[in-house]
This record gives C-alpha cells, sequence and structure tokens, in this order.
C-alpha cells in the first residue's frame, strides 16, 4: 500500500505543477502586448480630393480633431506606430506634411499622434475600413468664410454612417493596387 500512495501523491503533485504552468501561460498570452500596430501610411488624390490611409494590424481607436483650420490631428490610443516614419512629405494641393507623435507612458499602452498640416481649409471625414483608418479631405466649399475651430474631437468611429456606402473600402482598394504595383 505504501507504495500505491507513493504513486498517488506523485501523480497530484505532477497535476498540480502542469496545472500552475497552463495558468501561467494563459496570463502570459493574455498579456497587454497584444496592441494594434500601425504598419504604413499612403495618400492618394481623386479629383480635389485627398485620402489618408493608416494600415494597421487590427481595427484601431481613434479621433479627430481641428485646433485650428489648418490642422487635424488623429490620435490612436493604444496603437504602435514603431515601423513608421518620423515625418512624410505629402504631394497634395490640400495636404502639405504628415508628422507622426508617438510616446509611451510607463506601464501603459503606446499613444500616437498623426499631425496633418494643411495647405487650404479642407472638410474632412474619416472611416474605419477593417483594419484601416481612412482619413477624406475635400476643398472647404465657402471660400473666404473663416473657419469654425472645434473644440476637442469632432468625429470618431462612431459617426461613420455619414459617409457614403463603401467610399473608405474603394480608396483602401485603389490604395493596395497602387503600391502593389509600384513594388513590381
Amino acid at each position: 500500500m505504501p507504495v500505491q500512495h507513493q504513486l498517488l501523491a506523485t501523480i497530484k503533485r505532477g497535476g498540480l505543477v502542469l496545472l500552475l504552468m497552463c495558468s501561467l501561460s494563459v496570463v502570459a498570452l493574455s498579456s497587454p502586448s497584444d496592441v494594434p500596430v500601425a504598419t504604413s501610411v499612403s495618400t492618394t488624390t481623386s479629383g480635389a480630393s485627398t485620402f489618408i490611409t493608416i494600415s494597421g494590424t487590427a481595427p484601431m481607436a481613434y479621433s479627430v480633431s481641428r485646433p485650428n483650420a489648418r490642422t487635424i490631428l488623429i490620435d490612436l490610443p493604444g496603437v504602435d506606430a514603431t515601423n513608421l516614419a518620423q515625418a512624410y512629405t505629402v504631394a497634395t494641393p490640400l495636404v502639405e506634411r504628415l508628422t507622426v507623435e508617438r510616446w509611451q507612458r510607463t506601464n501603459a499602452k503606446p499613444m500616437t499622434r498623426f499631425h496633418v498640416s494643411l495647405r487650404a481649409p479642407v472638410q474632412d471625414r474619416s472611416q474605419l475600413a477593417g483594419n484601416n483608418l481612412v482619413l477624406m479631405l475635400s476643398p472647404d466649399g465657402a471660400s473666404g468664410a473663416t473657419p469654425v475651430e472645434a473644440k476637442g474631437p469632432h468625429l470618431d468611429a462612431t459617426s461613420v454612417n455619414a459617409l457614403p456606402s463603401g467610399a473608405a473600402i474603394k480608396v483602401v482598394a485603389a490604395s493596395a493596387a497602387n503600391s502593389a504595383a509600384g513594388q513590381e
């Protein structure tokens, strides 16, 4: 009988060790390191409009704000943008430059901000299409009028219903086709 008790005790200890190892691996896999990553930025011009597409590995939370008539800020909380360049020169009639600001506080998720410098006042709309955030810019129709400054975020992922159906998807597909043609 003592051999059976010893064998049973060894099996119980082994089971407990296996349970502990499985529990720790689940905790390690669910760590906050699974943040969306911004993988690329592209611009497309269609007529008088400019489309800025930010592609990522997963859908990204975002907010858009207008601190003044010539600046648009796109905040992407929790998005890692370390793979992106710090600045992009954009050759469109509406956009002068696009800069990427990124920071991370100790033990916090990363924060990314896209700073869009405009050549002229624009109207903007944004839409999340899968893992791509598309910012659509069109010339401000009220030429000579003083634009009203927005206070805080004025458009986010919850207000995309105002966009034409499929508009962002068409831009993303066109941008992907242009990227693929440029790599050949």
